[in-house]
C-alpha cells in the first residue's frame, strides 16, 4: 500500500430521495470476495497502486463502507496489515479496541478507532483478514454524533462480507464464476474475434446474429435457465484523441439523460485491458456492459434483458469480463469473427442501446453559453446576487446560474459539483433547460450544520454528454497557490519525521496530515532510502543552485490519478511540479533510519526552495 490513499471525502451533503430496503450482492471473482450493500448506495472502484478499493456511500454521505483488497507475500501477517493501513490511511486515529475476531470463516482482527477527518469526528470499524496472499481491509466511517444512530446500518453491510472459495483454475479466463443466481458453466462459450478492434473474447455457444449496421452487430443468445433469448450488444467506436475516463463520463451522462438508472459503475483491469463496467436499468431491462480501452478503439460488450434474468445476465457478463485478451494475428484465431461489415462507429456516435432511442445529432442545439456564476445568494428570478469565486467554511447554501442561447430540444442538462482539491463529485443532479421559464439552469449545494472541507472546488454544467460551461470557486483558503513570478525563493532547512510528514511549498507549511495531499510526503516505509511521494523529477545535480530550470519529462505522478511515491535518492536536487504549474526544489541532505516494533522511520533533513525559477 505504497500509494496515498483515496479517502471518501465525508461530510453532510444533503440528497434527497425515497430510501428503499432492497440490497444487491457486490462480487469480486478477481479478489475472491462478496459483500451486500443497499441498493441507494453509492458505488466505486478504482484501483489505487496495486490495491483494488471498493466503495460503498449512503445517500445522505453520512455513511461510507470501503473494501481495500490487496496480494502480498507469504511471511505478511495481519498485525502487518493492521499497522501498515492505520499508518498509511487512519493518520492520527485513536485507536479503542481491537481483538481477534471471526468473519463469515475469516479469521483476522477488528478494531475500533476515533479519527479526525476534514474537522468532522468520526468513528471508524475496520476488520483484516489474510486468505491465500491476499490482505482485506473492510472499515466503515460514520460521524461521531450520528454513530448510535447508523452503526446497524453499517454493521449490516460489513457482517455480509463473505470470501469466496477458491477456483482450481485461477490462471484461466474460462473458469466458472461465483456470481448469483442460476450458474452458467464456462463450456458453454466460444471465442469471438474482432479484427477491427484487435480483441478476442469469449461468447455464449449459440449466439447468432440479430442485426448488423456501422459499428454494432446485435446478437441473439440463448437463455440456459429459460429458453427465452436474451441480446448481446458489440460496439466498436473510434477514440477519436479521448481516453477511457472522459469517454465513460460522456456515455454515462448521455444514459442519465435519456431517463436509465445506473446500477453501478467500476474502472478495473480485466484480461489484457483497463475497463469500465458499469450496468443500468430503463423501462423494466437491464443492461450490463463493459467497455474495454482497446489498441484501436473503445469496445464494448454488453447484455441485455428484463430485470427478471438479472442473475443469468451478470453470470453470462462475470465470465465474458475476465476473458478480454489482445489480438496480435487474428488469422490464426481459433473461433467466429465479428462481422462489424458497416466498419466502426465515430468517436462523436452516441451510444446505440436497445430499447433507449439515441439522440441524433440533429437534436443537439446550437448553444451559446454563458459563464456559470455562482454566489451565497439568489433572488426570486434565480438570479446570484452576490458573485464570488471564495466561499467561507460555514456557508450553508452555494448558488449556481447558467444562461444560455439556443433550443435544447427539452433535453436536460446534467450539473456537477467537484472537490478537485479532494479529487471527488460532490454532487450531480438533472436540471430542467428552463427556470422560472427563462433559459436557465439554477442549482445549489448545501452542507447543513457542517463546515465545508477547505480546498479548490468547480462547478460543471454538462448537456448530452458535453460539458459546455465550468467556474472554479475555493471554500476556505484556496489550496492553490498564486503563481510567483518575481523572483526564486529562499532556500530553507526542514526535517521530516513520521509525525511531520509533509510539506506545502507556497505556505511553507511543514504538515501533520496527508489531507489534502501535501506537495510532497515523507512515508514510513522499511526500504533503503526513504519514500517520497508528489509529482517529481531527478535532476543529476548536488547542488540547488545549479538547477535553473525545470525538467521536460520524468516527473512520477504525471498523467497518473493519484499522488505517486517511490524511493528518493540523498544529496541529489528533485524537482517538484505543482498542481498551479509552479515549481519548487528540494533535495535530501541526511536520512536517519531507524525501526521500532515493525515501524519504520526515516528522518530526513531537506533543503527545500521555492519558487524554484
Amino acid at each position: 500500500m505504497k500509494k496515498i490513499s483515496k479517502i471518501l471525502l465525508f461530510s453532510a451533503f444533503i440528497v434527497c430521495g425515497n430510501v428503499s430496503a432492497q440490497n444487491r450482492t457486490i462480487e469480486d471473482s478477481q479478489m475472491k470476495f462478496k459483500i451486500s450493500v443497499p441498493s441507494t448506495y453509492q458505488t466505486n472502484q478504482y484501483w489505487d497502486g496495486t490495491d483494488k478499493i471498493h466503495a460503498f456511500v449512503s445517500r445522505d454521505n453520512n455513511v461510507a463502507v470501503s473494501i481495500r483488497s490487496f496480494e502480498l507475500p507469504a511471511n505478511i501477517s495481519v498485525e502487518q496489515v493492521v499497522a501498515a493501513f492505520t499508518q498509511n490511511v487512519l493518520k492520527g486515529a485513536n485507536q479503542l479496541v481491537i481483538q481477534p475476531h471471526n468473519l463469515n470463516g475469516a479469521s483476522g482482527k477488528m478494531a475500533g478507532y476515533r479519527w479526525r477527518y476534514n474537522n468532522i469526528s468520526v468513528v471508524v470499524g475496520a476488520f483484516y483478514t489474510i486468505r491465500n496472499n491476499i490482505g482485506y481491509v473492510v472499515w466503515s466511517m460514520i460521524p461521531e454524533n450520528l454513530f448510535a444512530k447508523r452503526s446497524a446500518e453499517s454493521d449490516a453491510i460489513t457482517n455480509s462480507f463473505t470470501l469466496l472459495g477458491q477456483s482450481t483454475d485461477a490462471g484461466s479466463g474460462e473458469r466458472q464464476q461465483n456470481v448469483p443466481g442460476r450458474g452458467i458453466s464456462s463450456d458453454a462459450f466460444v471465442t469471438l474475434v474482432s479484427d477491427d478492434a484487435m480483441v478476442e473474447h469469449l461468447i455464449p455457444t449459440g449466439s447468432t446474429v440479430r442485426k448488423t449496421e456501422p459499428g454494432q452487430t446485435i446478437w441473439d443468445i440463448p437463455n440456459p435457465s429459460s429458453g427465452n433469448t436474451l441480446t448481446m450488444v458489440i460496439q466498436n467506436v473510434v477514440k477519436g484523441g479521448k481516453n477511457l475516463n472522459s469517454f465513460m463520463n460522456e456515455q454515462i451522462a448521455s444514459i442519465r439523460g435519456n431517463g436509465a438508472t445506473l446500477l453501478g459503475q467500476s474502472f478495473e483491469k480485466a484480461g489484457d485491458f483497463y475497463t469500465c463496467r458499469y450496468s443500468y436499468e430503463y423501462n423494466g431491462s437491464r443492461f450490463s456492459y463493459t467497455a474495454v480501452d482497446g489498441p484501436v478503439t473503445f469496445y464494448l460488450t454488453g447484455f441485455v434483458g428484463g430485470v427478471t434474468f438479472a442473475a443469468e445476465l451478470e453470470s453470462i457478463h462475470n465470465i465474458v469480463h475476465t476473458s478480454f485478451k489482445k489480438v496480435t494475428n487474428s488469422n490464426n484465431s481459433v473461433g467466429q469473427q465479428n462481422p462489424h461489415g458497416g466498419g466502426l462507429a465515430p468517436s462523436s456516435s452516441p451510444l446505440q442501446q436497445p430499447e433507449i432511442e439515441a439522440v441524433s445529432s440533429e437534436t443537439i442545439f446550437d448553444i451559446k453559453p454563458n459563464t456559470i456564476k455562482v454566489g451565497t445568494d439568489v433572488n426570486s428570478n434565480y438570479e446570484i446576487g452576490s458573485v464570488t469565486n471564495n466561499f467561507p467554511s460555514n456557508t450553508k447554501k452555494i448558488h449556481l446560474e447558467f444562461n444560455y442561447q439556443g433550443d435544447t430540444k427539452e433535453k436536460n442538462f446534467i450539473v456537477k459539483w467537484v472537490s478537485k482539491t479532494h479529487n471527488t463529485l460532490v454532487a450531480e443532479d438533472l436540471y430542467y433547460p428552463k427556470t422560472g421559464g427563462a433559459n436557465k439552469v439554477y442549482s445549489f449545494m448545501e452542507n447543513g450544520a457542517e463546515q465545508w472541507p477547505g480546498g479548490d472546488y468547480r462547478a460543471e454544467v454538462w448537456y448530452l454528454g458535453d460539458k459546455v460551461s465550468e467556474a472554479d470557486f475555493s471554500i476556505g483558503a484556496a489550496q492553490t497557490p498564486q503563481k510567483q513570478t518575481n523572483r526564486v525563493g529562499e532556500i530553507r532547512q526542514i526535517v521530516l519525521d513520521n509525525t511531520n510528514i509533509g510539506y506545502d511549498f507556497a505556505s511553507g507549511k511543514i504538515r501533520t496530515d496527508a489531507s489534502p495531499d501535501p506537495d510532497f510526503l515523507n512515508r514510513p516505509w522499511c526500504t533503503t532510502l526513504p519514500g517520497i511521494c508528489g509529482n517529481w523529477a531527478r535532476t543529476g545535480k548536488s547542488r540547488m543552485e545549479d538547477v535553473t530550470s525545470a525538467p521536460t519529462s520524468g516527473y512520477i505522478s504525471d498523467g497518473l490519478d493519484y499522488i505517486d511515491c517511490t524511493e528518493a535518492p540523498l544529496k541529489e536536487v528533485l524537482v517538484f511540479k505543482l498542481k498551479d504549474g509552479t515549481f519548487g526544489k528540494m533535495m535530501i541532505i541526511k536520512d536517519e533510519f531507524s525501526k521500532s516494533n515493525n515501524v519504520c522511520l526515516h528522518k530526513i533533513t531537506c533543503f527545500v526552495q521555492y519558487p524554484a525559477f
